[in-house]
């Protein structure tokens, strides 16, 4: 099939101004095709969400849920197999279908505290992007356009050099200390 990209952001999301006072528990997305699942980096970001929710597991609050957006409904099982056993996420990750509905992606947006695209390779990283015009923290893959962009915004002084080097982790290397940096940067923003 053909899809339309429109360039731009969608206004919705330029207009929100996120309300943290309403978040009752920490809301973490990844979108992607979930039959890309390695190259996506979503048993990174299962693994890391999954680790910091057994660090507070007496206090719901500070236990993050992570939406995986881009199962397709009808092989969901196969596709989370090179994330690992569902068993071992069970109560700290949601799947959800693959949707083109930008008002539903939009919505996932909005009601996230946390975005996280952990992408072993991404040319740029449009829903992250967006979900920094609506306001939403990202932690977003060095090994993306967007990382590159963040950086060099930081370098030339558009944003706060330290803000953009937050935002932008490592996903390649060894995977204890990648995943012990993913954990310490979700950790930092929602201190």
């Amino acid at each position: 099939p053909v899809h339309t990209l429109m360039p731009g952001l969608n206004k919705r999301l330029l207009e929100h101004v996120p309300n943290p006072d309403r978040l009752r528990r920490i809301h973490c997305l990844l979108t992607a095709r979930m039959q890309d699942a390695e190259l996506k980096g979503a048993r990174l970001g299962c693994e890391a969400v999954r680790r910091i929710a057994l660090e507070h597991a007496g206090d719901v609050s500070l236990r993050p849920r992570l939406v995986l957006r881009g199962f397709s409904p009808e092989s969901q099982e196969a596709e989370f197999s090179p994330i690992g056993r569902f068993e071992d996420f069970r109560g700290h990750i949601e799947g959800r279908a693959y949707t083109e509905d930008s008002s539903e992606i939009y919505r996932d947006i909005r009601e996230s505290s946390l975005v996280v695209m952990p992408s072993l390779s991404e040319g740029f990283g449009l829903t992250a992007y967006e979900a920094i015009a609506a306001g939403v923290p990202v932690i977003v893959s060095v090994e993306s356009g967007l990382a590159e962009y963040l950086l060099s915004a930081g370098e030339h002084g558009r944003i706060d050099p330290s803000i953009a080097e937050l935002c932008v982790a490592q996903v390649l290397g060894d995977n204890a200390q990648v995943v012990a940096d993913w954990v310490e940067r979700i950790s930092h923003i929602f201190a």
